[in-house]
């Protein structure tokens, strides 16, 4: 449990818990290595996620049926079937089709 003043969030790994006091120290110990670049990060995650600015990489594919949009996050391809396709969010990474806004 983060022992922040005022903070209760758990973790079940120590690393989860690392990044999340990080968010409170504003430590960013994860540097870009791309040339003039600088970037600094709290997370390793959050480092390997940035590298796509850089390699312009879109590796998340919409499934939808006859789409081709590419994004360089999750969370820019879950925001693309909310607002294209009218698609309501059932997991990370699955979308139910059936449930269509109307």
């Amino acid at each position: 449990m983060c022992e922040w003043p005022g903070c209760e969030k758990t973790f079940a790994a120590k690393e989860g818990l690392e990044n999340h006091r990080r968010t409170h120290t504003g430590d960013k110990p994860y540097s870009c290595v791309w040339p003039n670049c600088g970037l600094t990060f709290g997370s390793k995650t959050a480092l390997s996620r940035h590298r796509f600015v850089h390699t312009g990489e879109r590796p998340y594919r919409c499934d939808w049926p006859g789409c081709e949009a590419k994004f360089s996050s999750s969370g820019t391809l879950g925001t693309h079937k909310k607002l294209v396709h009218k698609c309501d969010y059932i997991k990370r990474s699955r979308w139910d089709k059936k449930k269509i806004k109307q």
